[in-house]
């Protein structure tokens, strides 16, 4: 991050050049384009929306996660991800080690397994 003209608004000196802004932080430039993107502030909605993602993928799903627990959610994810496994999607899920050591189970990852996933 350098500070344009020695004392003026902060710019982000990322390569490619990213949008300059008051806060020193690097912010892309947002373009028109094909793609789109949904903000999501609440957890159930983003998590129904990843679901439905995944329920609606016809060759592959690509999921990382830093978090994947032995919970009501996982098992949710993981019935999704091993439905799509059944069905011959390409199923690919990476997951962060520290973060499924403290928060997922053996169980869990052997039912993945068994999936396909």
């Amino acid at each position: 991050m350098t500070a344009a003209g020695g004392g003026g608004a902060a710019r982000c000196s990322c390569n490619p050049p990213v949008v300059p802004v008051a806060d020193p932080a690097c912010v892309p430039p947002l373009k028109k384009g094909q793609n789109s993107f949904s903000v999501f502030t609440e957890g159930d909605a983003l998590y129904d929306a990843m679901l439905a993602s995944i329920a609606a993928a016809r060759q592959q799903v690509r999921l990382e996660s830093s978090l994947f627990a032995d919970d009501e959610m996982g098992w949710r994810f993981t019935e999704a991800l091993g439905e799509q496994a059944r069905k011959g999607v390409r199923v690919r899920l990476h997951l962060d080690a520290a973060g499924f050591l403290l928060h997922g189970s053996r169980r869990l990852k052997r039912e993945l397994r068994r999936q396909g996933v």
